[in-house]
């Protein structure tokens, strides 16, 4: 760790780019070309123009699906440990900073729920007897970058003496089982 500042970073959700096709002209173009496909149905059964009509429809469901997969990169997502702070950045919420004058300890539970493969990444920031809290989904970042913010912040932990534990948290049956988070 040369650097002041480590930074993870991600973009992922909504489009970011200023070329959009609203989802609402897609459905309206099907529309259209199942009413014409419909339409020759019934005026010309077996004609060549329902089969080419049915085409444009599945092309036009997946030209946008592509779209909507490959060309919207997403909104920026960012976790930042310097030196002095703590911060997160994630879109629809406010930004998370916290000081490491503040820390004592940082827990990190990783808790699976019953809905597969829904996890939530639980960070408690606590100093004696308080605590703050920020939770992470794979929603927020994929689990690669999670695991390589888990593994910058127990560095940056132990090099600024303080305390970092992560435990993995598992529901079975109504039990809850406890264990080390491998990082």
């Amino acid at each position: 760790m040369d650097s002041d500042n480590i930074e993870v970073v991600d973009f992922s959700g909504e489009k970011f780019h200023k070329f959009t096709i609203p989802c609402s002209i897609v459905i309206f173009c099907i529309s259209i070309l199942i009413i014409l496909i419909v339409t020759f149905t019934f005026l010309i059964p077996g004609a060549l123009i329902n089969t080419l009509l049915s085409l444009g429809v599945i092309f036009i469901f997946f030209a946008y699906s592509y779209y909507v997969v490959t060309k919207a990169p997403g909104r920026l997502r960012k976790f930042t440990i310097s030196n002095y702070e703590i911060e997160i950045l994630l879109p629809r919420e406010p930004k998370f900073r916290i000081s490491w004058f503040e820390i004592d300890k940082i827990e990190v539970r990783l808790k699976k729920l019953e809905v597969n493969p829904y996890v939530i990444y639980q960070f408690l920031f606590i100093r004696n007897d308080s605590e703050k809290k920020f939770s992470l989904t794979l929603n927020d970042f994929p689990k690669e970058k999670i695991n390589e913010i888990l593994t910058y912040l127990k560095e940056v932990t132990s090099l600024k003496k303080k305390g970092f534990s992560a435990v993995k948290e598992t529901n079975v049956s109504g039990i809850i089982l406890v264990e080390d988070l491998k990082i």
